[in-house]
This record gives C-alpha cells, sequence and structure tokens, in this order.
C-alpha cells in the first residue's frame, strides 16, 4: 500500500491530478508526455534500479496468467511485493520531482505512472483497498 500511495502522490505533485479521482485526464496527461518524449529524445540511458523496474513491470501479465494457469494465488502477492520493493529502491536513488533533467523526469515519471497502473490492478485482483494517503 505504501508503495502505490507514494505513486499517487509523486504524480500528484507532478502533474497537478488526483489519480484516483481523475484517471482520464492522468492517462491524457501521460500519453502526451511520453508521445512527446519518444519523438524528441535520443536512447535514454536507463539506470540498473530503473530497468530492474521495467522488467518486473513486463512480467505483469504473465504471472497473472501463470498465477491462473497454476491455481499459485500466492504468485500475485509475491509479484506484488516485489514490485513495491523495486519501485521504493527505484525512488530512494532516483528523484522525480526534483530531477532537474527533464528527459530523466519525464521517464521516470512514466515509470511512476506505469508501476502506479499495474499496482492498481494488483490491488483489484487481490481485493484490496485503494488508499489516496497514509
Amino acid at each position: 500500500a505504501y508503495a502505490y500511495v507514494r505513486a499517487q502522490s509523486i504524480l500528484r505533485n507532478a502533474l497537478n491530478i488526483e489519480p484516483l479521482r481523475d484517471p482520464e485526464q492522468l492517462n491524457s496527461k501521460i500519453r502526451v508526455l511520453f508521445n512527446d518524449t519518444t519523438r524528441s529524445s535520443e536512447k535514454y540511458p536507463f539506470s540498473i534500479e530503473e530497468k530492474l523496474l521495467v522488467e518486473l513491470l513486463a512480467d505483469f501479465n504473465s504471472i497473472l496468467l501463470e498465477s491462473y494457469r497454476d491455481l499459485k494465488p500466492n504468485k500475485i502477492l509475491e509479484y506484488a511485493v516485489k514490485l513495491a520493493l523495486q519501485f521504493n529502491k527505484f525512488y530512494e536513488k532516483h528523484p522525480v520531482i526534483g530531477e532537474r533533467d527533464e528527459e530523466a523526469k519525464t521517464w521516470r515519471l512514466i515509470l511512476v505512472y506505469v508501476t502506479y497502473r499495474v499496482l492498481t490492478e494488483l490491488l483489484d485482483v487481490l481485493g484490496l483497498p485503494k488508499l489516496q494517503r497514509i
């Protein structure tokens, strides 16, 4: 829950949007950021923490399918814990709000957004409440 609330806080502060109240506006702003960044930037040099987070995020669908296929819901919870821990490691080492390099800030904001979306889905699957603040 802490990683989920932290991701919301970053998005709220960076984009001036309440993620749970206005998901469409959030999606729209992120889409614009992503399109602008991918058009204008060179290959972004992802850090180790960023790469590990991207790899974990990419595993989301396969974890859900594997858990369902093997009848092992614990895999979803284990994945959620790993994702939350990696997100916290990423955020501890790489600021988003205070980042001065606009390209780095944008890519990190996109990572926060994707993490937020995956955590939202995980909370739904696990039947856990989506808190706005702790």
